[in-house]
């Protein structure tokens, strides 16, 4: 049994939300934009729709990013959008041409993290961000991030090696050392009990 409807529904504003905190938090300026493992788009679309960016949806599966760019077309962005199959190891792009990468709830699965993280800082412009991890956001109330995260666990529990990998990499200490096999410097991971993220910037002659 796949995810309820509610937590489908849940997850949108998931996204959403947490797209507005990228940009109220950052304040990142126009350009590019890489929304990495975007399932059904929702974050990059909301980026989309609130900045000037030029937002590529990246997903190694295909039908979720067909369905992101419909998604983006139902709310009137799909001009802003451009959606790409790929894989997040091997991302089909030139060095420092994103501003801004996010990803969320993708990391936990990918097969090489430390390996993706490099290939992201790679992409990410001088004075650029990532903001890459899994988690809910500071906007919802408390009792319902709460709903949300018991939700996901269920769902992913009747597949037991994606729940391993799920608990695994929301560990501080292994996530952490993805960030470190990564050869990263400049970072910050912010942590609470529903959220794992990792901040990072690329400062000018890293």
């Amino acid at each position: 049994m796949g995810p309820s409807n509610w937590l489908k529904e849940t997850l949108i504003l998931v996204n959403k939300s947490i797209a507005r905190e990228i940009l109220s938090t950052y304040k990142p300026s126009d350009g590019i934009a890489i929304d990495i493992g975007c399932g059904s788009g929702w974050m990059g679309i909301e980026l989309a729709r609130l900045s000037g960016f030029n937002i590529i949806l990246l997903d190694l599966n295909r039908e979720e990013v067909s369905k992101a760019y419909l998604n983006a077309h139902s709310v009137g962005v799909s001009d802003k959008i451009f959606p790409i199959v790929a894989d997040a190891h091997h991302l089909p792009f030139k060095d420092e041409v994103a501003i801004l990468i996010v990803s969320r709830g993708s990391i936990f699965f990918w097969d090489k993290p430390a390996k993706a993280l490099r290939d992201s800082y790679r992409v990410l412009n001088k004075n650029g961000i990532a903001f890459i991890g899994g988690g809910f956001g500071k906007t919802l109330p408390r009792d319902i991030r709460k709903k949300i995260y018991e939700e996901v666990k269920r769902t992913i529990r009747q597949n037991n090696a994606m729940l391993k990998k799920w608990r695994k990499g929301r560990s501080f200490k292994v996530f952490n050392g993805w960030i470190h096999e990564a050869g990263l410097s400049n970072y910050r991971i912010i942590k609470n009990s529903f959220d794992i993220w990792v901040e990072i910037r690329k400062k000018e002659g890293n």
